[in-house]
């Protein structure tokens, strides 16, 4: 699996700037840096800084884990039982069974929840997550593709 984080973050910063109504070039103003520099940014991510994103973000007042919800967002199902799979420990999730991607799929589905749940500062619902990850459990260590 490739997520291509390079790819979409330059993406999620374009999002932010036009959203915004901004041009690159005032956004050039805001950050301090030429317009081909923002240019640059949105287009490929050359030279992206942690320091750059977190300048975008407080410019437009979000916070980290906005970055991060709209990176889960943009991963297709495939990806999210992956990532959940070999999180469990699933050496090749790609042959599993389909019950247990779905089960994945589920699980991150509510983590991306439960994240937007804790920003808007509200109290997460954590019997549906304990549910999925109880029937994960089950599963992985039933499954020879377990360790």
């Amino acid at each position: 699996m490739n997520l291509k984080y390079s790819k979409r973050l330059p993406t999620f910063l374009r999002e932010l700037r036009e959203e915004a109504g901004l041009s690159q070039y005032e956004m050039a103003d805001v950050l301090g840096v030429s317009q081909g520099k923002v240019s640059r940014l949105e287009k490929d991510g050359a030279n992206v800084s942690p320091a750059m994103v977190e300048r975008y973000l407080e410019h437009f007042g979000k916070h980290p884990m906005d970055l991060v919800l709209w990176l889960l967002d943009a991963l297709s199902e495939e990806d999210h039982a992956e990532l959940a799979l070999r999180a469990l420990g699933f050496q090749a999730p790609e042959a599993m069974p389909a019950r247990i991607r779905d089960l994945a799929v589920q699980g991150l589905v509510h983590q991306r929840r439960t994240l937007q749940a804790l920003l808007a500062g509200l109290e997460p619902d954590a019997k549906e997550l304990e549910e999925v990850l109880e029937e994960l459990e089950m599963l992985a260590t039933s499954s020879p593709g377990g360790q």
